[in-house]
């Protein structure tokens, strides 16, 4: 058995001819300046830029739990109830002006006597909701005789209807929310 050995082509150094000496003189003096440095107490420098570091991420963890304190504190300091208005008060929400005076079940649908005014809003009733123990509502937008269509500039007596067939608990609250600002009523249980 004959053993053929094949060699590989030589690879074309990545460094055009006449940058490779100068190529080498700089390997050559990087090399040199390893090995010839001069010693300072070993890791000394190290040891001072961790200490650093672990102070500083030591003093970012304090701040973090200090804010995250404070903003606990102010969560549980902040008054969340919302008080809802009485029947036959004027309360302005947003930029329109509505008074409720209560609320009649007649079946399926539950009749609420609204007074509105103070913007001309043709879809102003979408911002109605009739919230129930175990849903929520919204008002039915069907034009019937003495039933709210829109909320204009003019004050307006109507009712806006909700169909409450499906409702399994007898506790009711009209929500009105506009931009930001929201207000409700309680219509009984």
């Amino acid at each position: 058995m004959e053993a053929t050995v094949t060699t590989q082509p030589q690879c074309e150094s990545p460094v055009p001819e006449r940058f490779r000496d100068v190529s080498r003189v700089v390997s050559l003096s990087f090399m040199a300046a390893q090995t010839t440095a001069p010693m300072v107490r070993p890791g000394r420098t190290s040891i001072v830029k961790t200490r650093t570091l672990l102070l500083l991420s030591v003093v970012t963890a304090l701040a973090i739990l200090i804010a995250g304190g404070v903003l606990l504190l102010q969560l549980s300091s902040g008054d969340n109830e919302v008080n809802a208005a009485q029947l036959g008060e004027q309360v302005d929400v947003g930029d329109a002006s509505i008074v409720v005076f209560g609320a009649t079940a007649d079946g399926e649908v539950l009749d609420v006597d609204v007074e509105l005014g103070g913007v001309d809003d043709a879809d102003g009733l979408d911002t109605f909701r009739l919230v129930t123990g175990d849903r929520t509502l919204a008002p039915i937008v069907a034009p019937a005789n003495g039933r709210c269509a829109a909320i204009t500039v003019e004050t307006q007596r109507c009712v806006i209807a909700f169909d409450v067939s499906a409702v399994d608990t007898s506790s009711r609250l009209l929500i009105v929310r506009r931009g930001d600002e929201q207000r409700s009523w309680a219509l009984g249980a």
